[in-house]
């Protein structure tokens, strides 16, 4: 099934899940892999990007896809990285698959789309398997990528071991916020399907590698550290993580009332993970049922302090007389809109509750 696949993608990390993290890695370790450059890759991801999907953004991550495993499958047996550009046109494929369903079914995120169409479930189903299965690439690669790291705490580079290629620890940074971008992807197909327990999973387990990235961009010997570029770059990752919580928050009021709130991944609330030995079909309780709105509204408390924040950083960086991208500004003013709604949802379900 769908959730035993992205079970086994979690659990490849549980050995190496203790292994050294670097404190900041070398520029080089920031570039996407190849397949990202392709100019097939790059229009599609612009299509998407401009919500016109559906003018063959699918068609051209299918071929992609054909061609990195064609192209790669060979070189993957001795060279983990090579996968990278697989996992990339994988989860392309099948997030484009996703916004296709909710473009034809008009923008409606509805629980009933996938049960009541055979077509759309066959769909969702597809795109829940290729980012399952990119997501299972990325975590043998980060696990690697830990694994082959050796640093003291005053390091600015990675270290390599001598029996590690460089290219073994390559784009790491990608992979790190590739990994948060795909269980966010796999929270958004979950709670379009109506399964707002699996989304407060996937959502939960995006914070530490989105965490982890703001941590390395705000770091004093970061690349750029102290340029207009650095100033953007955490901006940009400030917004990722109150995105998340803003996320969590929404999804934890849709789950069902009087429903303790469970997990089906197998990994812990705060991204910990299980020794997966044993397959269970026990499910591990998020939060109890009496404690869902506590717990939502500390995340929606964390969101609009952090927001507070994140419109802080804008006004500094204006009064610097540096310029924000319109599509920051806008996605800004989308996170404020979705944090004003929950607030309201939150406040519509604690006075239901209350009587």
């Amino acid at each position: 099934s769908i959730n035993q696949s992205i079970n086994q993608s979690i659990r490849i990390m549980t050995s190496k899940k203790d292994a050294a993290v670097p404190n900041y890695p070398p520029q080089s370790l920031f570039v996407p892999p190849p397949v990202t450059k392709d100019v097939r890759f790059r229009a599609a991801r612009k299509l998407v990007q401009r919500g016109r999907v559906q003018d063959g953004a699918v068609e051209i991550f299918r071929v992609l896809v054909h061609r990195a495993e064609e192209e790669f499958e060979s070189k993957s047996r001795s060279c983990s990285y090579s996968w990278l550009n697989v996992a990339a046109a994988y989860y392309e494929y099948g997030h484009s698959l996703y916004l296709n369903i909710c473009r034809e079914n008009d923008g409606r995120e509805s629980e009933s789309v996938a049960k009541t169409s055979s077509g759309y479930a066959d769909a969702i189903e597809e795109a829940l398997e290729y980012m399952a299965k990119s997501l299972k690439i990325l975590f043998t690669h980060y696990a690697d990528c830990k694994g082959a790291t050796n640093l003291d705490t005053s390091a600015t580079n990675v270290k390599i071991t001598a029996s590690t290629s460089f290219k073994r620890i390559a784009y790491w940074d990608w992979v790190r916020n590739q990994i948060s971008r795909v269980l966010i992807g796999i929270g958004n197909v979950m709670s379009f399907t109506g399964d707002h327990s699996q989304a407060v999973e996937s959502y939960l387990n995006a914070i530490p590698y989105r965490e982890e990235t703001l941590e390395y961009i705000m770091h004093p010997e970061a690349p750029r550290m102290g340029t207009v570029t650095n100033q953007l770059e955490l901006l940009r990752c400030h917004r990722l993580v109150v995105e998340v919580h803003v996320l969590i928050a929404e999804e934890l009021l849709l789950c069902p009332k009087g429903q303790d709130v469970k997990s089906q991944f197998h990994l812990g609330v705060n991204g910990s993970m299980h020794d997966g030995l044993h397959e269970t079909v026990a499910k591990i309780i998020i939060v109890k049922s009496a404690e869902r709105l506590i717990l939502a509204k500390n995340y929606y408390e964390q969101a609009k302090d952090q927001l507070q924040d994140l419109v802080f950083m804008m006004a500094k960086i204006e009064q610097e007389e540096n310029s924000i991208s319109d599509s920051e500004k806008k996605s800004i003013c989308h996170l404020a809109t979705m944090l004003m709604e929950v607030g309201i949802a939150l406040s519509t379900s604690e006075d239901a509750y209350q009587k």
